[in-house]
């Protein structure tokens, strides 16, 4: 891949976790509304953070040389 968007999703990509919450078989039933939800979601990301996941994609992009577009308004405007 030549070019990563948005990064959005790059801490699911980073979490021990994320391929069950990218699946959905984390459902956050608990939550009582979607910021919630949108909430816990991000929290558990967040804890299972995985320094080894996160070094290999890391380093993959650096191998293909893969650009990045964060598109940070983005982020400030969902904090």
């Amino acid at each position: 891949m030549a070019c990563q968007e948005h990064l959005l999703d790059i801490l699911t990509d980073c979490s021990s976790e994320g391929e069950r919450i990218q699946r959905g078989e984390v459902a956050f039933e608990e939550a009582k509304n979607g910021l919630e939800r949108y909430y816990r979601r991000n929290k558990l990301i967040m804890d299972t953070y995985d320094e080894q996941k996160a070094q290999a994609l890391f380093r993959e992009f650096s191998q293909h040389h893969t650009w990045h577009t964060p598109t940070l308004s983005m982020w400030h405007k969902n904090a």
